[in-house]
């Protein structure tokens, strides 16, 4: 899936995906790394007691991500 969406954003002239991960879902951040993304930071919800990540990928490079 994370596959299609970057082909599909890479021909659309997107420059970066952004993508959120609960913290406690070792899983998706560990998918999420070995697919090059990296972590930018974080945000706390009200409801949760631990962060989501945020991960960003450049599928563009000559585009910034913004």
């Amino acid at each position: 899936m994370l596959k299609f969406i970057e082909d599909v954003a890479t021909k659309n002239n997107y420059s970066c995906i952004r993508l959120d991960a609960y913290s406690g879902n070792e899983t998706a951040l560990k998918l999420y790394e070995n697919f090059g993304y990296k972590k930018v930071g974080q945000v706390y919800f009200p409801w949760r007691d631990i962060p989501f990540y945020c991960y960003e990928k450049n599928i563009n490079s000559t585009l910034l991500c913004y």
